[in-house]
């Protein structure tokens, strides 16, 4: 994020930054570029839609393919050798190192703004709210708020909850996660990234699980509307009692 935006960290974060550092090179070979996750985003921009912001935007793959179709856009990522990948390969597309609390510090106004992969997560209930007061305000006049998180609704009934392995380039890297310690509250969410059978990172932060029903109070109250619940990218409708993503789609009234 630029010298105007707020170089201080949420102490959390500072945390957090460290695994997504060493997995800035490891990025897009774990979780590649998935047109079918695009062309979801990009349903739901229309011929006025013309500023895109992408919050937690990782090495950018999502926010360069919208550049790359004509939309200005910005992308957002705490970590700098993530926006550093993401400035280097993906030239079309604006993207700043800065934490996704001082959104607002970019002075700008978009007609879509989204955040995938769980990032969202990350925040405080209370950090939570903040960003959702930033969003609204950073959003025109019937802008459209997507984002993505777990089912935390089935998650905070488990004990533990172990991920499937993500395993790439014939084995020899894979991605290991876990989530211990689960509260209504907060959990630990524990990372392994093993290449050639040799550990690269290991990693442990917390997360702050919202119920889906809190979710959609939390915006209600922020005077936004809800236009759209699904637990995949597929639409599929959702399921508190699932074992799934959940992903809410809202518009600024």
């Amino acid at each position: 994020f630029p010298a105007h935006l707020s170089p201080f960290l949420h102490p959390l974060q500072e945390v957090t930054m460290a695994f997504y550092s060493t997995f800035a090179q490891y990025y897009e070979v774990i979780f590649p570029f998935k047109q079918n996750i695009f062309e979801f985003l990009k349903s739901y921009t229309t011929t006025e839609t013309r500023k895109i912001l992408d919050l937690g935007c990782g090495t950018g793959h999502y926010a360069a393919q919208f550049a790359k179709e004509g939309f200005q856009t910005i992308g957002i990522d705490l970590d700098a050798n993530m926006i550093a990948y993401a400035t280097a390969h993906y030239p079309k597309a604006t993207f700043f190192t800065m934490n996704m609390l001082d959104v607002r510090s970019l002075n700008q106004r978009f007609d879509f703004i989204f955040c995938i992969g769980n990032t969202a997560a990350h925040l405080t209930h209370k950090e939570f709210d903040i960003l959702l007061d930033s969003v609204y305000n950073s959003l025109e006049p019937g802008g459209v708020w997507l984002f993505q998180v777990r089912n935390w609704d089935y998650v905070a009934l488990q004990k533990e909850y172990t991920f499937p392995v993500i395993a790439a380039q014939n084995g020899r890297i894979r991605f290991l996660r876990t989530y211990t310690d689960i509260s209504q509250d907060e959990l630990s969410f524990n990372t392994r990234l093993i290449v050639d059978g040799q550990d690269i990172f290991q990693d442990r932060v917390m997360m702050y699980p919202i119920s889906s029903r809190r979710y959609r109070e939390m915006h209600a109250e922020g005077n936004f509307l809800l236009i759209d619940h699904f637990s995949d990218f597929g639409r599929t409708p959702f399921d508190a009692a699932s074992d799934s993503a959940n992903i809410f789609v809202f518009r600024k009234k």
